[in-house]
């Protein structure tokens, strides 16, 4: 349903005997306020990590009237990334705490994305329960709660928010999943990366499609006889006033999604294929799902636009400016089955009800 992953957040809250750390993007969700506000009545330590642009909703204003903790960031920022352009004011859409997590007891992690809206979209979600797991999302948590966002920057620029998590991989029984924060850990660059690196095909869904690296992979790809398709938010396609604007000199099959769905998730899959499809030296290759917090944004902060004199420099909506986080499920032929075809009937959906520009 719309509201599973509140469903499933409100009983890992309600199991919980000693701390909860959440980091939610969005809250107005009743039922999971409702829920942190009776764990805190029992005896259970709660803090909260939130956008400072978001800190006006419902939730958050619940839980402060309330005297939860809660710690907010990457707002508005002014900084001086190079002498010769003169300062750069960044407004705070385009610095974004895209993180909705929780951890439980710090034994069991709850994540989601698009946050929690009153009227969610299409989200992916997991839940896991592993002391390691725990670790690294409440040393990714205590980081900005203690103060330290993407827009935290030292006296010459440069984000202070450093790699905490000493692991990368984790075993779930035959699954092996990757977990990277960002900005840190540059989960866009991973994305990329991933991309040149597939076998056989390459789909992705997303709500935010601006990095120009990644566009240039995805035509390297298809350019290259792969199988190659995408679906994007078509709210985010309208404000750009179309998708041949928006990836202008790039030929690819990206549909926009229907009317009828909106997408608040990003997910890439590499290799995910039906049955015993093969690549074409006839091999069969690892198949993996890289899920994001937030959409393919630019990984440069600004560009400069020399027509005018002096030099003017633009912000971009960047991931140097993003907290977020991002999973990689790996099948090395162990696994495969439902988890990867669930996946893969769900871009299907959204591909065949999308529309074409």
């Amino acid at each position: 349903s719309a509201h599973e992953p509140e469903a499933r957040l409100v009983a890992q809250i309600e199991g919980a005997t000693r701390t909860i750390d959440a980091a939610f993007e969005h809250l107005e969700n009743d039922a999971v306020v409702d829920a942190l506000l009776a764990a805190r009545q029992r005896g259970v330590r709660v803090r909260v990590v939130a956008d400072s642009d978001q800190i006006g909703e419902r939730g958050f204003q619940r839980l402060l009237a309330e005297g939860v903790p809660l710690a907010d960031g990457d707002g508005a920022i002014t900084y001086l990334p190079d002498p010769n352009l003169g300062a750069i004011a960044r407004s705070g859409d385009l610095n974004t705490m895209t993180h909705t997590f929780a951890s439980i007891d710090s034994r069991i992690v709850w994540v989601t994305t698009g946050g929690l809206p009153e009227d969610p979209g299409y989200r992916t979600g997991f839940v896991a329960r592993s002391e390691d797991l725990a670790q690294d999302f409440d040393d990714e948590f205590n980081q900005m709660f203690g103060g330290v966002f993407a827009t935290t920057l030292d006296t010459f620029g440069a984000p202070l928010k450093s790699i905490a998590d000493v692991r990368e991989h984790y075993l779930f029984g035959d699954l092996d999943i990757e977990v990277y924060f960002g900005p840190q850990e540059r989960p866009i660059k991973l994305v990329t990366d991933a991309i040149y690196g597939a076998r056989i095909s390459v789909r992705f869904v997303t709500d935010h499609l601006s990095n120009p690296f990644i566009l240039d992979a995805l035509q390297y790809k298809a350019d290259n006889g792969f199988d190659v398709q995408g679906v994007v938010e078509g709210d985010f396609v309208d404000e750009a006033e179309g998708l041949a604007s928006l990836i202008p000199g790039y030929d690819l099959d990206i549909r926009v999604d229907s009317p009828d769905t909106r997408i608040s998730e990003t997910f890439v899959l590499i290799d995910v294929v039906r049955g015993q499809e093969r690549a074409r030296d006839g091999n069969r290759y690892p198949q993996r799902v890289l899920v994001l917090s937030h959409g393919l944004r630019h990984t440069l902060s600004f560009e400069v636009d020399t027509v005018p004199d002096p030099d003017v420099a633009i912000p971009l909506a960047s991931d140097t400016f993003l907290d977020g986080n991002l999973w990689i499920l790996n099948d090395y032929g162990l696994v495969g089955g439902d988890l990867f075809e669930r996946f893969r009937a769900r871009f299907e959906e959204l591909y065949d009800a999308g529309r074409r520009l």
